[in-house]
């Protein structure tokens, strides 16, 4: 049995945006064929598309202080080992590079980035891009930001998760083909009540 995380935020310290709250620049593929993720899916870049393709995160923050920025991503060899994040904070702009391939440590989901410095209020963006990939798929599928004080407390309780069964062949055929009709009729509503969020 394999575990994702049901995209509740207020389960979790801190603030979660998940990808479909992102704004995305570029054509990117939606997917939910790689557990473990956040909410009904994540998307990647298809491989294509170098230096063009983007999802900036930002999260309204309330209150000031310093975070811990975590990003999900699953995990396989055929992603890319040097995905860049930049986060806008406070003191300025920082770029790190993530090994995709890795399996992130916290529940083999979410991946720290770096503790940043935040104002409420204030310009805080997470953006993951394609920029300087050529060994593999970039994935972006949610972003966490942790107060640090709340470090200890920061494992999702197991309410936060449900379980998906491991499938193969047909069954893992069907199950992606209804998650991804679920997905198409999500997108389509969520295009009707505003802008779509892909700029092409």
């Amino acid at each position: 049995m394999l575990r994702f995380v049901v995209a509740e935020g207020n389960r979790l310290p801190g603030i979660v945006v998940d990808n479909t709250d992102a704004e995305v620049t570029g054509v990117w593929q939606k997917s939910v064929h790689t557990p473990p993720f956040v909410g009904a899916g994540y998307i990647h870049d298809q491989r294509a598309g170098r230096g063009r393709k983007s999802v900036t995160y930002r999260p309204t923050l309330a209150k000031a202080g310093v975070y811990e920025v975590r990003v999900s991503h699953n995990a396989n060899s055929g992603r890319s080992a040097r995905v860049p994040v930049t986060v806008h904070h406070a003191d300025g702009e920082t770029t790190v590079r993530i090994n995709q391939r890795q399996h992130p440590p916290a529940g083999l989901l979410f991946r720290p980035v770096g503790r940043f410095r935040f104002e409420a209020g204030g310009k805080a963006s997470v953006t993951i891009s394609n920029h300087g990939t050529t060994d593999g798929h970039v994935i972006a599928d949610a972003v966490w930001l942790v107060p640090v004080k709340s470090i200890g407390k920061a494992v999702a309780p197991a309410s936060t998760f449900a379980k998906q069964p491991r499938l193969s062949g047909r069954a893992l055929r069907e199950h992606d083909a209804k998650a991804m009709a679920r997905l198409e009729r999500e997108a389509k509503a969520t295009t009707d009540k505003k802008p779509p969020q892909v700029i092409r």
